[in-house]
């Protein structure tokens, strides 16, 4: 997106097809629903019958936003920008198990960052696996939800959610988050154009999707099938590709060489984080345990200890 159209573009615009689409390439509106309340941006993607790959869904407010392990997100009206982005396998990837997807979320960040920095002019860090901050607080959740195909363990359609706090003040969050959690317009100290995020979140979404299909399908189908296509819409080739995504996702890795804690379904322990591994996995060393140790999304939780 062209620096002139982002700062031309009205701070109190509403969220409206209208408002996005001089923002935007010519007819990519058509992907892109736009609703004035809704109860999951996540869910409508989800449970539609009929989309279209890329298909966008945004909202001014959700009254069921959701975040990791079945917690809420909080999504009050004309705040923040509460998106919804739809990736559908083509018949080849159809094919790849569900594990194959693992990877996408870390993309997903890398992707909402440059849209951020891009827009406010500030690089975010990353805390493991899918939260943003800035100044040590959370501003942005990222939550990826797939639906299988009957009976198998194929993907039919992946939703990667983001829900980013953008024009609250301190006193517009619940007393017990204000010293964890911040919007942009605290962070940057003026409003941002809720607007130009939501368009630059879709054009970096868009050629995220590009680049992680290309990487992703590189890593299952046989060489001869990936010589036909084989650089991303950038020009790059697929291991340039996870290497650009990968370099990017490490030097916004937040708790590098700090004192975490770590959450699973089972029990709770101290380690140091050591750094991001070549699939995204979070590297650790357990106080209780001198071997190295990779840790994968899922049901974990990580926490900065507390000094």
């Amino acid at each position: 997106m062209e620096t002139s159209k982002i700062s031309s573009t009205c701070l109190n615009a509403p969220l409206s097809a209208a408002s996005l689409a001089p923002l935007l390439p010519q007819g990519r509106v058509e992907r892109l629903q736009v609703f004035d309340t809704i109860s999951s941006t996540n869910t409508y993607l989800l449970q539609k019958e009929t989309y279209a790959d890329g298909m966008v869904c945004l909202a001014d407010e959700q009254t069921a936003g959701q975040g990791r392990k079945g917690r809420s997100f909080l999504s009050p009206k004309g705040m923040g920008v509460y998106l919804s982005y739809l990736l559908v396998p083509d018949e080849e990837e159809a094919l790849f198990p569900a594990s194959s997807f693992s990877t996408l979320t870390a993309y997903v960040c890398v992707a909402v960052s440059r849209a951020v920095s891009r827009v406010c002019g500030r690089t975010p860090d990353i805390k493991w696996v899918n939260d943003l901050q800035l100044d040590g607080r959370k501003f942005c959740g990222i939550l990826t939800q797939m639906t299988l195909l009957p009976n198998s363990d194929r993907v039919q359609k992946i939703v990667t959610g983001i829900g980013v706090n953008v024009l609250e003040k301190k006193e517009d969050f619940p007393e017990d988050l204000r010293e964890s959690v911040t919007s942009l317009a605290q962070a940057t100290g003026h409003p941002v154009s809720r607007a130009a995020l939501a368009a630059e979140l879709i054009l970096q979404l868009d050629r995220m999707r590009e680049d992680w299909r290309r990487e992703h399908r590189s890593s299952f189908l046989p060489l001869s099938t990936q010589e036909k296509n084989p650089k991303s819409m950038n020009g790059s080739l697929p291991q340039e590709v996870r290497q650009s995504y990968l370099a990017a996702y490490r030097s916004m890795d937040v708790i590098k060489g700090k004192e975490i804690r770590v959450t699973d379904w089972k029990r709770e322990r101290e380690a140091r984080a050591l750094g991001i591994g070549d699939n995204f996995e979070l590297l650790v060393r357990f106080k209780d345990n001198r071997a190295e140790e990779a840790l994968t999304g899922g049901e974990i939780t990580v926490r900065l200890v507390e000094k």
